[in-house]
């Protein structure tokens, strides 16, 4: 089960990671096809878009090793818990009492679901 909830915070981190850079490439929003591939091949774009391809290839191993019943509840928390953090180190957001204590009841979701396993 511990290499469920690694691959599983692997996978949000990236594809959280991925979308927050490919958002700050899109910035502002481009007004044609060619602005989206102009954007996309910027650091920010690239790096956002290797993340992104990593994330699905992580989510496409652990859905070959683990049952979809075990692995996308706790990938689905575990994307809860890496947008809120990485909205906060990465993006400088500040993070709420309200939001603290919801990622600690995610967090013991994540545990009674991995032990119902």
């Amino acid at each position: 089960m511990t290499q469920l909830l690694l691959l599983c915070i692997l996978q949000s981190t990236t594809s959280v990671a991925g979308a927050m850079l490919l958002s700050r490439a899109y910035s502002p929003t481009p007004a044609s096809i060619m602005e989206y591939v102009q954007a996309s091949v910027t650091s920010k774009g690239l790096a956002g878009l290797a993340l992104m391809l990593l994330s699905f290839v992580v989510l496409s191993y652990s859905l070959s090793q683990f049952k979809p019943s075990a692995f996308i509840p706790v990938n689905t928390a575990t994307t809860f818990v890496a947008t809120i953090a990485l909205t906060y180190i990465l993006g400088h957001d500040r993070v709420s009492y309200t939001a603290v204590a919801g990622m600690l009841l995610i967090g013991s979701g994540i545990t009674l679901v991995m032990r119902a396993q």
